[in-house]
């Protein structure tokens, strides 16, 4: 049983020893954020594909050429009234080249236009979805400092008890000490190192999460490289705000999906009256064989051709379809703007909360700490009792891990915040 005891001690050991340690700072993660992120990338690859759209109704506006050289003769004969054929001086060739360019007005003016809007919105909707993809990535890793920092709260506090139960177990012995203060003392130290096995599992997973997100591959330990007690003192103008909000990329999209709307209802409503416009020419005309092919009989050709579908402009259903669906973004704009206007509203109170939950925090953990310290020199001397240093000891971690969730929040809203303002879209 030892002996497998000892080969499990070892086998953990040697995979711990087989994991790579990657140091993640803020400039090296918005790099992988921007190479390696799957979301990121699909969101490119998006954009690329509207553009093409964009492209291919640029090609259907251009003309169409057609071209080709052909040989035609036509040899002649007569027939007498007895049925015998009789060689006549019929002889006639078309031998030459041809062209032709066509126009499809209503692709030019209407399409086109529509999809150059439409190229304009998923540009903004690429800037606005990789803007929440990095804020999912910073807000997990200001998820897993916190974590961090949780979990060295925590190994201080262990490592002060431990010395604690030790002192406790010489005092016992001497009988100076009661027993039942080393049992509390020793079941405290316990709980102590639960949290920190909770919270270290916490850490793994926040730490995988991140692995993920920014796509990499390996069994890696993530070492944060930042010093998360920063106070970041980051002046955001929260003036003007309707004009920031219409700087939003969410409500640039959406402008621009409604300007396409517009162009589209506009082709149903005058684009079926456009005409069609080709133009051709060919070089050779019926005329005796072996004429001059390059002469002077060229044919130019010029024609304007409209197609209407009556089926189509006096139900109008075409019609009706898209103006109803350019009515129906008109509205999801306005929904937008109250949205937005209303999170940013949010954003600014949450601001001066997070500002305010920091100073408190940081002082109710001054104060625990200090609390903390004269009950344990009390305790050392004697003149306090455990129970009330396991309340000063709860007490101090409480409040630490609480400004330690307000320093993270606050980063997190600063950055959102940022974002939302348009101040910058990375810290």
């Amino acid at each position: 049983m030892n002996r497998l005891f000892f080969i499990g001690i070892l086998c953990s050991v040697f995979s711990v020893n087989a994991q790579d340690t990657l140091y993640l700072s803020h400039n090296k993660m918005l790099k992988m954020t921007l190479n390696q992120n799957l979301q990121i990338q699909s969101n490119e690859l998006k954009f690329t594909l509207a553009k093409a759209s964009f492209y291919k109704s640029i090609g259907k506006a251009l003309p169409t050429l057609g071209m080709g050289m052909n040989r035609y003769e036509l040899n002649g004969f007569t027939q007498s009234t007895e049925g015998n054929f009789a060689d006549v001086n019929k002889n006639y060739e078309w031998s030459g080249k041809s062209f032709r360019l066509s126009w499809e007005l209503s692709e030019l003016l209407f399409n086109s236009a529509a999809n150059k809007q439409a190229v304009k919105a998923a540009f903004y909707s690429k800037e606005a979805n990789n803007i929440d993809e990095k804020i999912k990535v910073f807000s997990n890793y200001y998820r897993l400092l916190a974590s961090e920092e949780i979990a060295k709260a925590i190994t201080s506090f262990i490592i002060k008890n431990t010395e604690i139960v030790t002192q406790l177990q010489l005092q016992v012995s001497a009988g100076l000490r009661l027993q039942s203060e080393l049992l509390l003392a020793q079941s405290n130290l316990n709980n102590l190192k639960i949290k920190l096995l909770q919270q270290q599992q916490i850490t793994t997973e926040l730490s995988q999460q991140l692995l993920a997100i920014l796509n990499v591959e390996g069994n890696y330990i993530l070492k944060t490289d930042c010093n998360f007690y920063t106070n970041n003192t980051t002046t955001i103008n929260d003036l003007n705000l309707e004009e920031k909000l219409n700087n939003r990329f969410e409500l640039q999209q959406l402008s621009s999906e409604v300007s396409a709307g517009k162009w589209q209802k506009n082709r149903e409503l005058y684009g079926l009256l456009l005409p069609k416009i080709s133009f051709g020419m060919n070089d050779g005309l019926l005329g005796p064989i072996n004429q001059d092919a390059l002469g002077n009989q060229n044919i130019m050709t010029t024609s304007l051709q409209w197609s209407i579908p009556f089926g189509n402009i006096f139900p109008a259903g075409n019609y009706k379809t898209e103006s109803s669906l350019y009515k129906l973004k008109m509205l999801e704009k306005s929904q937008l703007e109250n949205d937005l206007r209303a999170e940013m509203h949010a954003l600014l109170a949450a601001f001066n909360s997070a500002n305010q939950q920091y100073e408190l925090a940081k002082q109710s953990s001054e104060y625990t700490k200090l609390a903390y310290e004269q009950s344990l020199q009390r305790q050392q001397l004697g003149t306090a009792n455990q129970l009330e240093l396991f309340h000063a000891e709860k007490e101090y971690l409480n409040a630490k891990l609480i400004y330690i969730d307000a320093i993270s929040y606050k980063k997190e809203i600063i950055h959102k915040k940022m974002v939302a303002f348009s101040e910058k879209v990375m810290p």
